[in-house]
């Protein structure tokens, strides 16, 4: 169990869970090539679909994992997230045709987008204010080392062995995470906390987006990148204080406001 939010374990595995869609997508960019050759791909244009398919699996996932997480608790969903991924790592691995690729590839991204989401979630859930975002300032710069590193493991491994290895690869990475996650997670949210799965909370959830999205938008055309603070009344309503200065602490957030439990609004 983690104690503070110092831990090194606990960032290190949240950087971890949030870079499965980079490397996902980066390490099999040096192998679409050779992916359209042995598949007898005759358009070449054809075989970025491999990095497209994972998107609007993600797409939709993230909808879902999302709701899901805030319902059933976060372990629960990154178990069922990391063997949906493990799955299509598989199945991506054993086919022999272009087309069932891109199904393969579609199952990852529905598989990837609950880690993804889940990460922030639990961050959320165990600390706040400046303890996370010093974690999260922490986690992110992981994440945006790993697009960079990620095509060079990729061709490191075309090196030694063919680009279904990238695949074998990822299914050691989410069985890793996973076992990763049993030993040294804790469920972070309490079923005291945990929101009913119901129509109306998606709608209540997908109008929090919806109006962050918006305000973000007209904040950003006003203020351009300097942050200030964004907190209107109908967040507060909404929400409830859980980072010290109320929903919208732009001393943490700048303009990016933060509402209560919900893993699919990071």
């Amino acid at each position: 169990m983690f104690a503070d939010a110092n831990d090194k374990d606990f960032n290190l595995l949240m950087a971890l869970l949030i870079s499965v869609v980079a490397i996902s997508i980066d390490a099999l960019l040096p192998a679409l090539g050779l992916i359209g050759a042995e598949l007898g791909v005759t358009d070449i244009n054809r075989t970025q679909l491999v990095i497209g398919c994972i998107f609007a699996g993600m797409a939709v996932g993230q909808l879902v994992a999302g709701p899901l997480s805030d319902a059933l608790g976060r372990k629960p969903v990154l178990y069922a997230g990391l063997a949906l991924y493990l799955a299509g790592s598989l199945f991506c691995w054993l086919v022999r045709d272009f087309e069932l690729l891109l199904v393969g590839r579609v199952i990852q991204g529905l598989g990837v987008s609950a880690p993804y989401v889940t990460a922030m979630s639990v961050v959320r859930d165990k600390y706040a204010g400046r303890d996370m975002a010093r974690i999260m300032s922490l986690i992110m710069v992981i994440f945006m080392l790993v697009p960079a590193i990620a095509p060079s493991l990729g061709l490191a491994i075309l090196h030694l062995a063919d680009w279904r290895t990238i695949f074998l690869v990822y299914v050691v990475y989410a069985v890793a995470i996973g076992g990763w996650i049993a030993l040294r997670l804790e469920e972070t949210l309490p079923p005291g906390r945990r929101s009913p799965l119901t129509a109306r909370a998606f709608g209540h959830g997908f109008r929090t987006v919806e109006w962050t999205c918006k305000d973000q938008r007209r904040e950003h055309v006003a203020g351009g990148a300097v942050a200030r603070p964004v907190c209107p009344r109908k967040w507060q309503r909404h929400g409830r204080p859980r980072y010290g200065h109320g929903v919208g602490d732009h001393r943490i957030w700048g303009d990016l406001p933060v509402h209560r439990n919900y893993g699919w609004f990071p």
